[in-house]
């Protein structure tokens, strides 16, 4: 056994035996509930969306061929994110292939903004659970003579948060405060209010990922966040939409930024046109999707008071993402197969992804459940 198999088996066994070792998830059967998808509301197979994205493809071909700055950008596109931005209210919107992409890319064009701006690297205060992809983004920044300062302020507290903007002020630095308006696996939401007044009186910017509140909060399932208050909203594709890819809605000049700054969207190819279409139908149907997110946020509470009935803590969840903590990553892979065994999926979430000693199952509630499927959770976890 060379080196390079003898590390790799030795790594892989002790992932699994701290019961840490991540496999693909098989394929969901047909006659399976599932509580972990982000599909909240069931668009990933919506007639609308299905027929924009074969239309799309008809017209256009299956692939992009090439990047947005040679060849990729087709006919479209521009429309879309023209589109996207008026759904936001925002200036305008620039589409990239992925969230991660936007995260990992953005950044460190933002800090390549600040040492051309005011010749000193940015200054990122980032909630401790920022997404994975805004904290890669923001270590993408550590290289060289342009490394940027990367300041983690407590889960939603504001009080650190303030102590640390005012330790930097005289800083010449621009400053970025970075949070999630609702986070991917507490499901709960930032004080976006407090958060502009902080970010206005410190002369920062604030930069919010709205993954999880774009298609089920706001006017028209528009998010949380106003883009005439808040400067960097990214909002995806993959979770309420039902497709892939992620916009940035910002102003027209940061869009030029970027298009010029960002390498994951300068050096990648295109989406593919059935992506687009798949995009455009959920930004025409999710405004009129409004007794479906009632229905699903009714369905979050029900939940909620029935684990809180039954003793089970869900954290601060107030949202379509219920965590429910069960401390070592062990007892979340028993509960899992538990319910599985039962015909219900769900996430059993673990460190790294979660901080150590918090694991947990993390259920997504979907417009496809109703409230027998919710007793019957909690009368196998009842039973485990």
């Amino acid at each position: 056994m060379n080196l390079l198999n003898q590390a790799l088996e030795i790594s892989l066994r002790k992932r699994q035996a701290e019961g840490l070792l991540r496999k693909e998830a098989s394929p969901l059967p047909k006659h399976f509930i599932d509580l972990s998808s982000n599909d909240y509301l069931n668009l990933s197979k919506h007639p609308t969306l299905k027929a924009k994205a074969k239309e799309w493809t008809e017209n256009l071909g299956v692939g992009a061929t090439g990047s947005r700055l040679i060849s990729g950008s087709y006919e479209g596109y521009a429309k879309l994110e023209k589109q996207f931005a008026a759904f936001k209210g925002a200036e305008a919107s620039l589409l990239f292939n992925s969230g991660w992409q936007a995260n990992a890319s953005i950044l460190p064009a933002l800090n390549a903004l600040s040492k051309q701006a005011t010749q000193k690297p940015a200054l990122f205060f980032m909630d401790k659970l920022c997404h994975a992809s805004m904290i890669f983004g923001a270590n993408n920044c550590q290289a060289g003579l342009s490394k940027a300062k990367i300041l983690r302020f407590r889960h939603n507290d504001l009080k650190h948060l303030e102590k640390l903007l005012e330790a930097e002020k005289e800083t010449k630095s621009l400053k970025f405060i970075l949070t999630e308006s609702i986070f991917s696996m507490d499901g709960d939401r930032a004080d976006l209010e407090s958060l502009i007044q902080l970010k206005n009186h410190y002369h920062a910017t604030l930069y919010v990922d709205e993954a999880h509140a774009t298609g089920l909060f706001g006017k028209n399932g528009s998010g949380l966040c106003d883009p005439k208050e808040i400067e960097l909203i990214l909002s995806t594709g993959s979770k309420a939409l039902g497709a892939s890819g992620a916009f940035l809605s910002a102003s027209q000049k940061m869009k030029a930024w970027l298009w010029n700054m960002a390498s994951g969207f300068v050096y990648s190819t295109a989406l593919p046109p059935a992506v687009l279409g798949a995009l455009q139908g959920a930004i025409e149907t999710v405004p009129e999707m409004t007794k479906e997110r009632t229905y699903l946020l009714k369905l979050a509470e029900k939940f909620r008071i029935l684990l809180k009935e039954n003793h089970w803590n869900y954290l601060e969840s107030n949202s379509q993402i219920i965590p429910l903590l069960v401390g070592e990553p062990d007892k979340a892979l028993r509960l899992q197969e538990k319910l599985q065994k039962e015909g219900f999926r769900c996430g059993a979430i673990r460190p790294p992804t979660v901080p150590p000693n918090t694991a947990r199952l993390r259920f997504t509630m979907q417009t496809n459940l109703n409230e027998k499927d919710l007793y019957k959770i909690i009368e196998i976890l009842g039973q485990a």
